[in-house]
């Protein structure tokens, strides 16, 4: 089987996986979202914890869809 490459967006309010073919086609995306707080007015928060578990989440979705012994990179944008 092909070697696959997983993209990983990070964004305000969700982690995606997208696990691409060498060609470019994508195979498979998973996304999960994550809480936004905001305690007061203009102040916003974030648990890293709930960034963790969501991309957790999201990377064995893929890995499971494609086979993890496909995935040759990770990349990540933020």
């Amino acid at each position: 089987m092909d070697d696959v490459v997983i993209g990983i967006d990070a964004s305000t309010t969700a982690v995606k996986a997208i696990a691409f073919a060498r060609d470019g086609t994508e195979l498979f995306q998973a996304r999960e979202t994550y809480p936004l707080s905001n305690p007061a007015p203009g102040h916003f928060e974030q648990d890293a914890e709930h960034w963790w578990t969501a991309l957790l989440s999201a990377l064995k979705q893929v890995a499971d869809k494609v086979g993890a012994a496909r995935v040759k990179a990770i990349s990540i944008a933020h």
